[in-house]
């Protein structure tokens, strides 16, 4: 990050905190209906879905997402932490936000119910404290009118996006 802008870069020179992927063959597409509209809706949906699908929902998966939201919140990280242990409030400083608003992009995501505080954050700003739920998936947002990558905070959708499931292969 520079002053209030961020900068790209594209090569090898970093390390990784945090590293998560996946190999999929194929995907199947699903409609996300007009009833999907934010960040606790989308958690709520791509479980269900992924059940639907035939996908073991007490283990981690991807799913992916395309299409124009109308807003993405999202973050980079900026190191402000002074050198001590990560706390809430020290990860909210933390973080850089900007707003992004009816873009086209592409969403990679991860679910995962037993993984709260490792690959999926305990702190999701979408998700009020007080509201008793817990975070379930973790997501990036992908421009398509730029190089970043970055991390999704919150997302109010717009029409026509598409959730993208690992296709599972069935038995007869």
């Amino acid at each position: 990050m520079r002053g209030e802008d961020f900068t790209v870069d594209t090569t090898l020179k970093h390390n990784a905190i945090f590293l998560v992927w996946t190999e999929q063959s194929a995907w199947q597409d699903v409609p996300v209906p007009a009833t999907v509209k934010t960040y606790v809706d989308l958690r709520k949906f791509v479980k269900e879905q992924a059940q639907k699908a035939g996908i073991d929902v007490a283990k981690p998966f991807p799913f992916l997402m395309t299409g124009t939201p109308a807003e993405i919140k999202w973050h980079i990280n900026v190191n402000r932490t002074e050198g001590k242990t990560i706390t809430k409030e020290l990860f909210r400083k933390s973080k850089q936000g900007y707003v992004m608003k009816n873009e086209p992009v592409d969403i990679v995501g991860f679910h995962a119910e037993s993984h709260p505080g490792e690959f999926i954050s305990q702190y999701a700003p979408a998700i009020s404290e007080d509201s008793g739920m817990q975070n379930f998936i973790h997501i990036h947002v992908v421009s398509r009118g730029s190089k970043a990558a970055v991390h999704i905070d919150d997302i109010t959708f717009g029409d026509g996006m598409v959730l993208r499931l690992s296709k599972q292969e069935r038995t007869p």
